[in-house]
């Protein structure tokens, strides 16, 4: 097998203008979020020094998550996609503003922090499942999973790089800083996103509310691939991803700097980066629900997306 058939299939930034907006807009948000992680995870050590609260830190972003994201992605099959996740993209810009503004502030309780990440998380549980359509719909069958692949790429290569940078970031500035910075990349998002088409659901809407719901763990029921992905994904997200504990080993071992809290978070990434960047003999087969299975776990402790 060839090197060029090994490597990533790039075809979707040649053929696609709006593919290669959106993933500018993604990966500049996803870059911007692991900055505010490291920031966020600091401020609140360096608030409590409290592995509860870290922890804390957490659920209030997995619990809106599961809460918020089931009746979000029920409102998705029904609406604009497009429109829909520029709305949550706004909330979420929102709400690193307002994070950088308790930063700047100081002296804030720690709930408050935790209630605006909550906040932040609820509305990327709605802008999760409605960005999920749109690599599907803008490419043509036999290139949609090079375009997985490549979003995969980006966003292992951004928590790679973010959490690093987020950490010289917070050394040199404060956390105010990397959540203003996340506030921008927010901005990029809706830029990438704002030139798509109207995306409205094909075929029959789903239902509305509960009975929405029910029928999308129904689906999940019945089918094995999806529910094998979610199962990985989760698994990975609450067995392998110790990052409560980070701020306490940082401090304890390598002087509570926020440089090296960052290098923490940024080495969960090196597998991921190495297995995406060789996936172009598997995306050539154009089998995107494999791609999809194999990476579900490897960034499974992203921001939520994020703050």
């Amino acid at each position: 097998m060839s090197l060029t058939r090994t490597l990533i299939d790039v075809r979707p930034l040649r053929t696609s203008p709006a593919f290669r907006r959106l993933l500018f807009g993604r990966t500049a948000s996803v870059l911007g979020s692991f900055m505010a992680m490291v920031a966020v995870m600091y401020q609140v050590w360096d608030m409590t020094h409290s592995t509860v609260w870290t922890g804390a830190v957490g659920l209030a972003q997995a619990l809106p998550m599961v809460v918020v994201g089931l009746f979000g992605g029920s409102l998705a099959d029904r609406g604009d996609r497009r429109r829909i996740f520029l709305v949550a993209t706004v909330g979420q810009g929102v709400c690193s503003l307002l994070l950088a503004v308790q930063a700047f502030l100081g002296h804030v309780p720690v709930a408050v922090v935790l209630a605006l990440l909550a906040v932040h998380s609820c509305f990327g549980s709605v802008s999760g499942p409605a960005a999920g359509v749109f690599v599907p719909r803008l490419l043509p069958k036999e290139e949609v999973a090079a375009g997985l692949a490549l979003n995969q790429i980006s966003a292992q290569a951004m928590m790679l790089l973010g959490p690093a940078l987020g950490g010289l970031v917070l050394g040199w500035t404060g956390a105010g800083v990397c959540y203003l910075l996340d506030a921008l990349s927010f901005a990029l998002a809706f830029y990438g996103a704002f030139g798509l088409p109207s995306l409205p659901p094909d075929g029959e809407p789903s239902r509305t509310g509960v009975h929405g719901v029910l029928d999308g763990l129904r689906f999940l029921a019945g089918h094995r691939v999806v529910r094998g992905a979610l199962l990985t994904d989760l698994s990975a997200t609450v067995l392998a991803m110790p990052m409560g504990l980070f701020p306490l080993v940082n401090a304890e071992r390598f002087g509570g700097s926020p440089r090296t809290l960052g290098l923490f978070l940024s080495a969960v990434a090196v597998g991921g980066v190495t297995a995406s960047a060789l996936s172009g003999s598997i995306t050539r087969f154009g089998r995107p629900g494999l791609v999809m299975l194999c990476g579900s776990g490897t960034w499974a402790g992203r921001w939520s997306s994020s703050v």
